[in-house]
This record gives structure tokens, sequence and C-alpha cells, in this order.
């Protein structure tokens, strides 16, 4: 039998578990572990909504970890909030045999978790990796490929209500991701004077003890790609644009379309892609796989994310320290 608990039954919690539902591993017991009620009502009806799978052993919602009567764990996901992640993760492996897990971002609120929690992890040996799923998008993983004998300048990534304060490290991890490398500065932050609630691009607007910035950041990695993020309040589609040494990329993922201008030196020739941007729902159940057939998977590891993380938290506590000194070392960004 293998046992896959999922922590936290929220919207993207409920997503991992459809996508789990549909795992081909025979045996498989799923826990699903939330404290809201109305959470793991939410969650139990779209596992319901997938089909059907003989994998499936059994499902269990739970209320806390303390109602977990088992012993050995092959996969935790913890996809609660940043507030909550440390405790579960140092709960779970304080409890229970937990041999991998996989973790939400934005990983943590303070600098000094991250080191907790990676010393955790070692003493327990448990392989961990976050989930920043692009990399294990079949699109970026082919223009990873085409991209292998190119230099990219440039990385600017421009949209609406995109949630820049949680959803940035997406794409430094992308950046990463394509040029293999995870050292970076951030070298400007213009976000005003002011942060805002964190929102949903679906429901708007709404009363939160999480924060969101509009305007825009930069950086620079160390191999010299610079990168410019920018989060608008007016209406148009995010757009990722490289610019390489041999033309433009610009990726509408939400409209499944790519522009490649490749120039001559004379003319510029400009050719069309598909985007495919798998839903969270698709992918957890092979990345599960990959993991407990073989070890490992395409996501970022924990150490090295985490790496990626810490410059991006650095300068909002930096920023955020200036408006309100109680955000000098506590980062409300989940």
């Amino acid at each position: 039998m293998v046992n896959i608990v999922l922590v936290g039954a929220g919207k993207l919690g409920s997503r991992h578990l459809q996508a789990l539902s549909q795992i081909e591993i025979m045996g498989t017991n799923l826990f699903v572990i939330d404290p809201s009620s109305e959470a793991r009502s939410i969650a139990e009806n779209r596992f319901h909504e997938m089909p059907s799978n003989s994998a499936i052993a059994s499902v269990t919602y739970l209320e806390s970890i303390g109602n977990l009567k088992i012993s050995d764990i092959e996969l935790v996901v913890v996809a609660t909030t940043s507030d909550y992640r440390r405790s579960v993760i140092s709960d779970l492996c304080a409890s229970f045999n937990v041999k991998s897990m996989i973790l939400e971002k934005f990983l943590f609120q303070d600098k000094k978790s991250f080191a907790e929690v990676g010393k955790i992890l070692q003493q327990h040996g448990i392989k961990t990796w976050v989930n920043l799923p692009r990399r294990q998008w079949s699109f970026y993983q082919d223009l990873k490929m085409k991209l292998s004998d190119q230099k990219i300048f440039q990385v600017d990534v421009v949209g609406t209500k995109w949630s820049m304060a949680t959803s940035a490290i997406h794409f430094i991890d992308l950046i990463s991701f394509l040029t293999d490398d995870i050292k970076y500065e951030i070298v400007n932050l213009d976000f005003g004077d002011s942060y805002v609630p964190a929102y949903s691009v679906i429901t708007g607007p709404r009363e939160s003890k999480y924060v969101e910035f509009f305007g825009s950041m930069h950086g620079r990695f160390s191999f010299g790609v610079y990168f410019n993020f920018t989060c608008l309040e007016s209406e148009m589609p995010l757009s990722v644009i490289l610019t390489t040494s041999e033309g433009t990329i610009t990726i509408y993922e939400e409209l499944g379309q790519c522009f490649v201008n490749v120039s001559d030196g004379i003319n510029v020739v400009t050719s069309e892609l598909g985007v495919i941007a798998p839903y969270q729902s698709e992918l957890t159940n092979k990345v599960a796989e990959d993991i407990i057939n073989n070890g490992e998977c395409g996501l970022t590891p924990y150490e090295e994310s985490a790496r990626l993380h810490l410059p991006l938290l650095t300068s909002y506590l930096k920023y955020l320290g200036k408006i309100n000194p109680e955000f000098s070392d506590l980062c409300p960004v989940t």
C-alpha cells in the first residue's frame, strides 16, 4: 500500500487532489487534511468530479494531522498557506516516517524558516521539491532545448493583476530553469509607497491578511540575464518576453500562443507556436508517480528553491519594513 497525504484542501489543494485521484500506482491511500469542514467538503466534491480509478484504495478526509493513524508516508503534499507551512512540516517529520514532500510556494514568510526547515528535512532524509510547475510543462522543456545554442539577454513579464508578490517566484524559477543559473539579485522594486490586500484574478479584491503589490521589479542573474516584472491594474493579457541573441520570443500562456521573431540582420521572420499550459489537476499525479517510482522528479529541489526564494523575500521585507515596521521580519505573502 502507498500512503499519500495532502495537507491543505483549499483552492489549490483540491486541484492537487483531483490530480492525485488519477495516479497510476495500485493500492494508493489518499489522506486529505484541512481544519475547515467547508474546504474538506469542496475537496471531496472535486475528487468525485474526476473519473473513477481502481488504483485508489481509499480516500480519508481529516481535520488535523493528529487524526492521521498511519506510520509510513510515501509522499506529503503541503498546500497550506505560507504562515502554517513550517509547523506542518515540523509536525509531520516528528510523528511519521515521511519519505518525500512537495511544498507549495511562497515557501515561508521569514528568512530563518528556510534554514530551519532545510535542517529538519536533512535530518530526516526527506527528499523535497517545491511546486513551481512550469519546469514540468512540455512547452518550456522544449523551449529550453531550442535555446541551448542561444544567449538570453532579458526576460520581461507584464500583465494585469497576476499577483506579483506571490507569483514572481514562478518566473524567477523559470529563468533559472532556462539558464541553469540560481544566483541573482533584485536591483530595484518600484511598488510606490503602499501595498494592497491579496486578491484573486477570479473573485477580485477581498479582505486578506496577505499582501500584494502593483508596480515593477528589476533584477539580474549572475550569467547576465536581466529581468523586469510588471503587474498592472489596467487590462492586458500576461506576456513573457524573452530577448535572445537571435530575436524575441513572446509567450501568452493564457491565450495558448507564442510568437518567435528572428532577425537575419536584414529581415525579421515571425513564426507562431502553440502553448499548452496544463492545470495543476493534470500535473501532480505525474510528479507523484516519478517520485514514488524513481525517487526523483522535474520540480525544483528544496535547497535550490530556497536559494531562489531568499533574495526575493529579503527585498520584500526591506520594502515593507519601510512602510510598516511590523513587517520587517515577517512578510505576509502566501
